[in-house]
């Protein structure tokens, strides 16, 4: 099963990837519920960038044809 991660939050791209460890996105308003998260964990990203998660929930996504992908678990992090 593909899921989906924002790589781009400029402009609400969504792209398909199975290979990641956390699926996140920067942006607080694509969430339907979400937890704070006070762990300390990072993610740490391909141009040796790090993110804090600063809350962890359930993001629904409208596609391309109108319909929408309900994706659980998500990592909210700060810029």
């Amino acid at each position: 099963m593909a899921t989906l991660i924002v790589i781009d939050g400029s402009d609400n791209t969504w792209w398909l990837n199975t290979n990641v460890i956390y699926h996140m996105t920067h942006d607080i308003n694509s969430f339907v519920s979400y937890v704070k998260w006070e762990n300390g964990q990072y993610v740490y990203l391909g141009d040796n960038s790090t993110h804090e998660i600063i809350r962890q929930g359930d993001v629904s996504s409208q596609l391309n044809d109108g319909d929408f992908f309900y994706t659980k678990s998500i990592a909210c992090v700060g810029s």
